[in-house]
């Protein structure tokens, strides 16, 4: 066994091949651009439903240690996708159930949906998804009915996030799936006004969905559609605006791992703090509240750590 890796320890911006080891002999292997932020990730990504639970089975919430079987330039994706089916069929953590929880032999990711068992759709139904997102005016939405699936599905393989094809160029359309207009829809219930402050109140607020509904005298259903960017979209606005679980996250203990990881990105002023929380799935405030030493202060650290004007 190659030695392992805590995530402390692991670089920043880490490109390859990693593998985790788990107590019941089973592995994981999956490839990165950023090994560390990737790691961190699988702590709390519930997409990844068996490899999440076996997660907080065995390591119990804490960050898993990993292996780093190959480092690969991050601009060859080509080789990263191809060595990372080497690795998995090597080990058999995809062929081999009792050896592994990777659900795909790796590679390409359209192929890999489809192998994945608990996939929406085959490649038949696929390729219909595709010829009528970018050969279409039909709203997402529409064709998200049409097949049965979530909104987000279909947004989801729009973007390239689900199901990724190397053959496909991405966004499959753009900027064609903005619903509603937003606030120029003269039916709109939103103004300019009431737009604004929801969004700085699903960001920095700990109201609740049904406390926002009563606020500003909508439906649950608009302010779940104006979180995700299903209504009044805007295309320079991250979504979802408020983090699933946030108010959870808000009031979660950090491991030091996540600590140093923050306090990095901290250092650098190329990354937001709301690309932060976006990182590391919380709100806003608790990175401006980290930076400050007002939550989970260290003694050797200098505060602010990023200096704000």
């Amino acid at each position: 066994m190659d030695k392992l890796i805590q995530v402390k320890d692991c670089p920043n911006f880490l490109c390859g091949i990693y593998k985790i080891n788990f107590p019941n002999n089973k592995s994981y292997i999956g490839l990165s651009n950023d090994i560390k932020r990737r790691i961190i990730e699988h702590n709390t990504d519930t997409s990844q439903p068996v490899l999440f639970k076996a997660i907080q089975k065995y390591f119990n919430g804490s960050i898993p240690n990993f292996e780093l079987l190959e480092e690969i330039e991050i601009e060859d994706r080509k080789l990263l996708q191809e060595r990372e089916m080497y690795w998995i069929n090597f080990y058999q953590t995809f062929s081999d159930k009792t050896k592994g929880y990777n659900l795909t032999p790796g590679g390409d990711g359209a192929a890999a949906g489809f192998y994945n068992s608990s996939a929406n759709f085959d490649e038949t139904t696929f390729n219909q998804i595709v010829e009528l997102i970018q050969n279409t005016d039909i709203p997402l939405y529409q064709i998200a009915n049409q097949f049965n699936c979530s909104k987000n599905c279909i947004f989801r393989i729009n973007k390239g996030i689900s199901y990724h094809s190397s053959r496909l160029n991405y966004p499959l359309r753009k900027e064609k799936y903005v619903v509603q207009n937003g606030v120029n829809n003269p039916n709109a219930i939103l103004t300019l006004q009431s737009e604004k402050s929801l969004k700085e109140d699903l960001i920095n607020s700990t109201l609740t969905f049904k406390e926002l509904s009563k606020k500003y005298s909508i439906s649950e259903s608009v302010i779940t559609n104006f979180n995700r960017g299903l209504s009044y979209y805007h295309k320079d606005w991250t979504y979802p605006l408020r983090q699933k679980n946030a108010l959870v996250a808000n009031k979660r203990i950090f491991s030091d791992e996540e600590m140093l990881l923050i306090k990095t990105w901290l250092e650098n002023p190329k990354y937001t703090m709301q690309w932060i929380a976006n990182q590391i799935k919380c709100d806003r405030k608790v990175i401006g509240e980290i930076n400050k030493g007002l939550r989970q202060p260290k003694k050797e650290w200098i505060y602010p750590i990023r200096k704000t004007h």
